[in-house]
């Protein structure tokens, strides 16, 4: 397994001068003076920045059963005791189920055995692929239309999803989502690590520039310092943070090549 963090930490360090880091990361908190500059890097780069932005587009595909007990008490009103029924569902994930991260988006729901013969109001499982379920996909891919028809779901929190009508039945069904990258990034595909570390190298660059070019100014202006070589390196860094958008565009299609995410877009290209 390649150690990401590693390469990217090898990388930043042969694209930016040491003297440079270590001016960046001269004013610290006090439980960080006792860290090293590669430690500072990576928890005020990549996982203070770039851990967040890459959450939005990437992340593990993950599929989640959505068992009973995960379902959440809900105290219901007036109307609902009249009705028998409530406007919502609420399933909270547990750390295990979802590899002790937060789910950061979600795709929507199937049945469970879906494109295994398994019919949802039959007891047992057939095995194997039917008319029904086959069917039903190929509808999908071309119509974006459930069928049969599925509760809606929304993302609450990153523990917390919520079913819409209420469920009451007891249909058993499979979440697909994103959990986010760990601070390892141990669950990034190797289809992004290369625009994931120049990603990287983009973030501390503009990190670097926006801690350093007005004190580097001041000095010069204030006590009339001589900071050529510093000045000149910094100015190269002038345009990272354009850099850094372009960047994680490309970071985007490289995350969208997992083979798990790319087996969620198949259907839809019958």
């Amino acid at each position: 397994m390649n150690n990401v963090l590693d390469i990217v930490l090898t990388r930043i360090k042969l694209a930016i001068p040491r003297e440079l880091l270590d001016l960046t990361f001269t004013v610290r908190e006090p439980h960080e003076k006792g860290y090293p500059v590669e430690q500072m890097v990576l928890e005020k780069v990549v996982r203070g920045i770039v851990r967040k932005e890459a959450n939005i587009y990437g992340g593990k595909q993950k599929k989640i059963v959505l068992l009973p007990e995960y379902r959440e008490e809900i105290k219901f009103d007036k109307s609902d005791a009249y009705t028998f029924t409530g406007p919502f569902s609420l399933y909270r994930i547990p750390p295990c189920e979802r590899e002790g991260q937060a789910i950061v988006d979600v795709d929507g729901l199937t049945y469970r055995g879906n494109y295994a013969g398994y019919v949802q109001h039959v007891n047992g499982w057939a095995g194997g692929a039917d008319v029904s379920t086959v069917g039903a996909g190929l509808m999908d891919s071309h119509t974006f239309a459930s069928h049969p028809p599925r509760p809606n779901v929304t993302l609450l929190s990153g523990d917390l999803v919520r079913l819409t009508p209420s469920q009451h039945a007891t249909i058993i069904w499979i979440l697909h989502c994103r959990i986010g990258y760990d601070e390892q990034f141990t669950n990034l595909n190797p289809q992004a690590i290369d625009s994931f570390i120049e990603l990287c190298i983009a973030a501390t660059k503009m990190y670097v520039y926006n801690k350093l070019v007005i004190p580097t100014d001041k000095a010069w202006i204030e006590s009339g310092y001589e900071l050529n070589s510093y000045k000149i390196e910094l100015d190269r860094y002038q345009d990272q943070a354009d850099r850094y958008r372009e960047l994680l565009k490309e970071f985007c299609g490289g995350a969208q090549m997992d083979p798990e995410r790319v087996a969620q877009l198949l259907p839809y290209l019958l």
